[in-house]
């Protein structure tokens, strides 16, 4: 299946960018300025933050709902003192990188309780594994067919 939705065509095109231009898997290198590690964590942090982004609060919030450890602390969660490994996702949040993929994964799959269809979410699973999320971009009649639904919205 292939993304058809605007705002996830939008996010997978970063997700690609970050494919294209990061450093190697498991490198260290600089990404868009930063100096970054191209790892697990890395990916999960980069487009949880991004999904995030200007609503913070909002997002996280439900996600941390979903995202509760057995300890009833939340994998995305505004305290950062038990995180092992706590990535900043902005606005006084964070992610527990410390985690296995699977557990990363499941975490990833809540994306779906806060809008985002299930086809994203097998998207940014497989982005976080590190592998490749070409297949889900859109054909080129399902790309003009979001764009005109873009177009449409704008009149």
């Amino acid at each position: 299946m292939k993304i058809k939705n605007p705002v996830e065509a939008f996010l997978i095109s970063l997700m690609q960018n970050w494919v294209n231009n990061a450093p190697e898997d498991g490198r260290k290198g600089v990404y868009e300025g930063d100096k970054k590690v191209n790892s697990q964590m890395a990916r999960a942090a980069y487009i949880l933050k991004i999904i995030g982004v200007a609503e913070e609060d909002k997002i996280f919030n439900k996600l941390a709902i979903h995202c509760r450890r057995n300890d009833g602390n939340s994998y995305i969660s505004k305290t950062s003192n038990w995180m092992e490994k706590p990535l900043d996702l902005g606005g006084g949040w964070f992610f527990e990188g410390g985690t296995s993929l699977s557990q990363k994964q499941n975490i990833l799959r809540h994306l779906n309780k806060i809008g985002y269809s299930s086809v994203f979410v097998s998207c940014v699973e497989e982005f976080v594994a590190g592998r490749s999320v070409v297949d889900f971009f859109p054909t080129e009649k399902e790309a003009d067919e979001i764009l005109r639904k873009i177009q449409n919205s704008e009149t």
